[in-house]
């Protein structure tokens, strides 16, 4: 009798569970949208819902199933449809299409003018060997509106920057919001000081390519957003600090942090091109943290050095397991995992792209003025490894580079630095193409 009342108090518990979870998410009626794509093929606007947990489409009885905890779902041979937890409120959205498609989405404010709506990826699954199954979970939307619409890019397979528009939605908005606080921008440019250092914005355009010199997007080109800074020293030119990562926020409760950036200098100024970006006919608060570059000057206490690290093969790896703590902060430790080929990979790494060699690095989760920087990778050879790019988490990092064909060995640097944080209350500006290259030479 008492395994009785345990097994009917868990299912309870499960049901309550399950109630609490599905109540947390609202689910938006609306009819099925489906267009037919150039190559002939169908996409299909399956699913929206707003909350912090969402599940897939599926047949009713999968996402009841998908609300329940695992224990309950794992008794159930039906194929289980995805589902997701989000830190805070959001609008997930799931479209049906081909497997082998990419594509881009855009939500559209009142006046027509678009802002990527990216987020968090959530995987929902493959109908079929052709179809794909795919949602995001995205904090950008126009959330004064009752009614909006999403449009949706097919990425080019040869160049994922370049984009084709091939269909328009009209989403419910589940949470319309009434009344908006006004945000002042302040003029440019725009200066911000942290004892000696000085931090100017001079521009924040949209609408232009990650490249150098500045440039502006195309029709089927996927745009994005640029700061432009001066920074001095007291008051004079100063080449040490860089723009590392910028939040954005607008009125409306949107959010979006860089998911794809690139920093840079031109003409004596220091440039973070970046996107999603918000709508740029709105007010934007940027928290912007600058950090200083590998070249810059860094104290002993801040430098680890790893030495003589073979370069593996180009499909194998070198573990390296190198682990220490942080000088000056109790429990903050940093490990060294290994270096993969382009086509290896380190066990316990976790790259965030191919193609080239990778130094994987975990450590604790750092405080947020706190960051891992990479300072040098240098050949037995003597050159200076090429860098690549990188991507992290909050423990997770991977430092990609090329190098030269008689390399060896490579001796690593890494520093650990305190970074700033500075905010801006500005007005972007859609770019120009006239006068843009004057521009930035009147700056300098």
């Amino acid at each position: 009798m008492k395994y009785r009342w345990a097994a009917a108090i868990l299912v309870a518990g499960a049901l309550i569970g399950a109630g609490l979870w599905a109540a947390s998410t609202v689910q938006i009626r609306f009819r099925q949208q489906a267009v037919t794509l150039p190559d002939g093929s169908f996409l299909t606007l399956r699913k929206v819902s707003y909350g912090t947990n969402h599940v897939g489409p599926g047949t009713i009885l999968q996402e009841i199933l998908a609300k329940f905890p695992a224990f309950i779902r794992a008794k159930f041979p039906a194929p289980m449809v995805s589902r997701v937890t989000t830190p805070e409120p959001a609008l997930a959205v799931w479209l049906e299409g081909p497997a082998n498609a990419q594509f881009a989405l855009r939500s559209l404010n009142e006046s027509g003018g678009e802002a990527g709506f990216e987020g968090a990826s959530i995987y929902a699954g493959a109908p079929s060997a052709t179809r794909a199954l795919h949602g995001i979970a995205s904090y950008i939307f126009p959330r004064q509106l009752k009614v909006f619409r999403i449009r949706v890019y097919q990425r080019n397979p040869q160049d994922w920057s370049k984009l084709n528009r091939v269909a328009e939605f009209t989403i419910r908005n589940p949470r319309p919001i009434r009344t908006l606080p006004e945000w002042k921008p302040e003029p440019l440019p725009l200066t911000r000081t942290n004892g000696e250092l000085a931090f100017t914005l001079e521009k924040v355009w949209t609408g232009v390519l990650n490249s150098t010199p500045v440039a502006p997007a195309g029709e089927f080109d996927d745009p994005y957003a640029r700061l432009v800074f001066r920074i001095s020293k007291n008051g004079q030119p100063f080449d040490q600090w860089e723009p590392k990562a910028v939040q954005l926020h607008d009125p409306q409760g949107n959010h979006a942090s860089a998911a794809s950036w690139n920093s840079g200098s031109e003409q004596g100024l220091e440039t973070f091109t970046f996107r999603p970006s918000l709508w740029p006919d709105e007010p934007w608060r940027l928290q912007v943290e600058f950090a200083r570059k590998p070249t810059a000057e860094f104290g002993p206490a801040e430098l680890i050095r790893v030495p003589a690290i073979e370069i593996p093969a180009r499909d194998g790896y070198t573990s390296i397991h190198f682990s220490t703590d942080v000088l000056g902060y109790i429990g903050q430790k940093i490990e060294v995992i290994g270096l993969a080929g382009p086509n290896g990979k380190v066990p316990g790494g976790n790259r965030f792209t191919s193609g080239s060699y990778s130094l994987e690095v975990k450590t604790t989760a750092f405080p947020k003025k706190l960051r891992l920087t990479l300072v040098r990778l240098k050949e037995n050879t003597g050159k200076e490894a090429q860098a690549q790019g990188s991507g992290w988490t909050d423990t997770d990092y991977s430092f990609d580079f090329r190098f030269s064909p008689e390399a060896k060995k490579v001796d690593l640097t890494l520093a650990v630095q305190k970074t700033i944080f500075l905010d801006f209350v500005v007005k972007p500006e859609q770019f120009k193409t006239n006068g843009a290259a004057e521009k930035l030479t009147q700056m300098q």
